[in-house]
């Protein structure tokens, strides 16, 4: 419910700023950047999750565990299909940057990332916390995984963009991807 409300906003939030913007100008997120911001939010968030079990009295060495677990399942998951090469699909023929593009903010940038990944486990963490706060861990390994993923996201994104001596950017609500000279 949580996240659906926190949802809600961000396409409130979107659906205002866009109505003021000229009609057929993409409205862009700066990709390297995104990933830094929602990998660091990621990474706190489980870190907060992962000493809120050990708080709730789950040992450490266990939190410690279920971390690594969490983190190996959701990389596992993610990079043992086919998600690497569509990525690098995505990122292979950006289209121009749009003279009339317009740029997102560093909030609705996170809000945009985080939503529904990051919201939908944050609050699984906190409601598993008091009835089962091991499994509270299992799901901040999760998340930490996710913030490994957008860190090694970040990292071929670097590297794609120094290859190529642009900047790549994404529309949020097309999944277009844009370069730009740097």
């Amino acid at each position: 419910m949580a996240g659906a409300a926190a949802g809600a906003a961000v396409d409130a939030a979107g659906a205002t700023a866009e109505a003021t913007e000229r009609a057929g100008a993409p409205l862009l997120v700066e990709a390297r950047e995104q990933a830094l911001l929602i990998a660091g939010l990621r990474l706190a968030l489980a870190l907060a999750g992962a000493v809120a079990a050990a708080a709730r009295g789950v040992d450490r060495g266990a939190v410690l565990a279920l971390l690594a677990v969490g983190i190996f399942a959701l990389l596992l998951s993610v990079y043992g299909g086919d998600r690497r090469r569509r990525s690098e699909l995505k990122f292979s023929e950006p289209q121009p940057m749009p003279a009339d593009a317009r740029f997102v903010g560093k909030a609705r940038t996170l809000a945009h990332a985080a939503y529904p990944s990051t919201i939908g486990l944050t609050v699984l963490i906190a409601v598993a916390l008091w009835p089962q706060p091991a499994l509270s861990a299992l799901l901040a390994g999760l998340l930490a995984g996710l913030a490994a993923m957008s860190l090694i996201g970040l990292t071929r994104l670097t590297s794609w963009e120094a290859a190529r001596g642009t900047r790549f950017y994404v529309d949020p609500h097309t999944d277009t991807v844009y370069e730009a000279p740097r």
